[in-house]
């Protein structure tokens, strides 16, 4: 536990044993990597997005990729912003994975890409008869990706209520994913 909350408190979500406002806003989001995301939203450039591009982007931090262990092909993401999330998305890990390997305590899962370009295609109204399922991927394992994303949109939307314009577009991200197999029940 002290080495935790000692990772907490360098990374700013924890000032003393009392949350900061970014941990109050960590608190709001569940998810292996919600301070990720928590920090991605302190960082401001999440508004720089599209809501396909925010979706694209988010997904490497909710999705698991499968097999692991395979070869990596260098990735080639559907636009220039999303690859720069990317780019992001990978500092923000690597500096807090850091920080736990040095105590003791890694949590935080590894970003995924297997569904970043099913995910743009998706939420960009491409039909699901014709997007390609990720390499080595059963189309199931993508939708459930969708699904999981789906999840961590909503509850975004409702940690950021004092941020209008960051919540109108995770609004409009959420709701590019509403369609055939996913729909807010």
């Amino acid at each position: 536990m002290h080495a935790l909350r000692g990772i907490l408190q360098e990374l700013g979500f924890l000032e003393g044993d009392v949350p900061s406002e970014k941990g109050l806003l960590a608190s709001r989001i569940y998810g292996e990597n919600s301070l990720i995301v928590t920090q991605a939203i302190a960082d401001g450039w999440l508004q720089e997005l599209t809501p396909a591009e925010l979706a694209a982007s988010l997904v490497m931090v909710t999705a698991e990729d499968r097999n692991r262990d395979r070869p990596r092909e260098r990735r080639r993401f559907p636009t220039s912003a999303i690859a720069l999330a990317q780019k992001r998305l990978r500092i923000i890990y690597f500096r807090f994975s850091a920080r736990e390997k040095d105590r003791g305590e890694e949590n935080l899962r590894p970003l995924s890409g297997d569904y970043v370009n099913f995910t743009y295609d998706w939420c960009s109204g491409v039909p699901l008869t014709e997007i390609r399922a990720p390499m080595e991927v059963e189309l199931g394992d993508a939708v459930k990706s969708l699904k999981g994303l789906y999840s961590a949109l909503r509850q975004i939307e409702w940690a950021v209520t004092d941020r209008p314009a960051l919540r109108k577009l995770v609004l409009q991200a959420r709701e590019s994913l509403e369609r055939d197999l996913i729909t807010r029940v």
